[in-house]
């Protein structure tokens, strides 16, 4: 069961609660960070993070154009799992975001 805490750090992060009983995997301490630097700049963004598995953290929909994204922080790698999800994956490539910075070149490119 999820505590009031959780359910307000998953909340703040985006992360999606769709029962109480679901406990979020765990983010990378910049998750809320990034996914507030990208709804700042007017993108749609839907946590995947609780699914784990490999899947990437966030689904991106910016000008039209839907993406999605590991976050990771500066010195966060991805693992085995990820790799394979990333490698399989038939859509646009998973791109990887660790900043703010990050956010506004994928944006740009948008």
């Amino acid at each position: 069961m999820m505590t009031s805490r959780m359910i307000r750090k998953a909340r703040l992060s985006g992360i999606p609660l769709w029962k109480d009983t679901m406990s979020p995997k765990r983010v990378d301490r910049n998750h809320g960070r990034i996914v507030q630097s990208l709804r700042k700049r007017g993108a749609s963004v839907f946590s995947l993070a609780t699914l784990g598995k490999g899947v990437p953290d966030i689904c991106i929909g910016f000008q039209q154009r839907t993406m999605l994204a590991e976050i990771k922080t500066k010195t966060g790698k991805l693992n085995a799992m990820q790799r394979n999800w990333h490698d399989t994956w038939n859509g646009e490539k998973v791109v990887v975001l660790r900043t703010s910075e990050d956010v506004e070149q994928l944006l740009r490119k948008e």
